[in-house]
């Protein structure tokens, strides 16, 4: 065997054990050789997309096009990397020919389906499913697919139903067991939910959706009562802004809105997790941890602006007093924050222009 068939079938393993960066490094042989290049430049996409870079794991797929890549394999991953970045209608293309080059392909039938859903034609993407599901009636991937637009469409029955016939034919689908975790808390089912959130973080101990999940046990939807919270903080702000001079009580009654929202979710997340196995609950305690820095973080940069508006006030005083109470809280979120920190560099367009700002950044870290 060659070496750059090594390489590939070496980054092949890497990639089912899920350790994406050195698989990208092992790759790197493989591309360069024209027998294995097509098969690698497809890898390099999935593991780009593994990593959150959709822009590179378009450019690899259309690499693994170019070099002759034939299949449904690279079309679908071009279609994933578009989806990912919005690009509703170029996705929608690649998926087709994705579906084109393989009609009864369960995950070409799959992505082509996502795409039509988040486009919001619903009736297609319903029957696109469920000829998926016709096609490959022992596909657990269809069966899930399934699952995911009748829940999307809200027909929890039917959905119920999918996702568990997805976990028949694959107990180890995690995706799955997410999706019907989803769905009876929806229905109000905890005990049910969270003995699926832990048997799919037994499965796969590294998804970070089952664990940010488990972390959000106990409130009435998955984030939804803190996005609720901080938008109406915004609005709330918003309104005393217009309506009051004082600077002073604006923030008075931000500190409190933030505060009361603050100590409710967490306290909700952590009686959520009770029925939760004891060393489960201590590996959540980073999560608690990060959703309550959250809040502060959003005091901090509330705090920010009203600073900024008292500058324009009439005691700027106030203005530099919020500005570094602002500061404070941000740099406080930051500093104990547990886990990656939200990095710039994904913001930035892979531009050439742009990549001294990369190289910049890359120094200062």
């Amino acid at each position: 065997m060659s070496d750059e068939r090594q390489a590939l079938a070496r980054a092949e393993q890497l990639v089912e054990l899920k350790r994406y960066d050195q698989a990208v490094i092992t790759l790197r042989p493989a591309l360069l050789d024209p027998d294995t290049s097509d098969h690698a430049f497809c890898l390099l996409a999935q593991c780009h997309l593994a990593l959150g870079d959709p822009a590179a794991a378009e450019q690899a797929a259309r690499q693994a096009v170019a070099s002759g890549a034939i299949g449904e394999w690279p079309h679908r991953l071009i279609a994933i990397s578009l989806l990912r970045r919005r690009k509703q209608w170029p996705a929608l293309e690649a998926a087709r020919e994705a579906v084109r080059q393989a009609p009864e392909d369960e995950a070409a039938l799959q992505i082509l389906t996502l795409v039509t859903l988040s486009g919001r034609q619903r009736a297609e993407a319903m029957s696109l499913a469920q000829r998926n599901v016709q096609l490959n009636p022992q596909s657990s991937l269809a069966h899930y697919t399934l699952g995911h637009v009748q829940a999307v469409l809200n027909h929890p029955v039917d959905g119920e139903i999918a996702y568990r016939n997805a976990l028949r034919l694959d107990p180890n689908n995690a995706d799955a067991a997410l999706g019907l975790a989803k769905l009876l808390r929806h229905l109000r089912r905890d005990d049910e939910a969270s003995q699926l959130y832990l048997n799919a973080a037994a499965q796969d101990p590294t998804n970070h959706r089952v664990r940010s999940e488990l972390a959000r046990l106990g409130l009435p939807v998955a984030g939804g009562l803190g996005i609720a919270g901080k938008l109406g903080g915004f609005f709330l702000l918003r309104a005393l802004l217009a309506g009051v001079q004082s600077v002073v009580v604006v923030a008075a009654v931000w500190f409190s809105v933030l505060g009361t929202l603050a100590v409710v979710t967490t306290v909700m997340r952590v009686r959520g997790g009770r029925s939760l196995p004891a060393h489960v609950r201590a590996g959540l305690r980073s999560d608690y941890r990060n959703a309550a820095l959250a809040w502060v973080c959003a005091a901090g940069l509330g705090s920010l602006v009203l600073g900024v508006a008292g500058l324009f006030g009439a005691t700027d005083h106030d203005g530099f007093v919020l500005l570094g109470v602002g500061a404070l809280l941000v740099a406080v979120w930051w500093r104990f924050r547990i886990g990656p920190r939200p990095s710039l560099k994904k913001w930035l367009p892979n531009r050439p222009q742009l990549r001294p700002m990369r190289e910049m950044l890359r120094r200062a870290r």
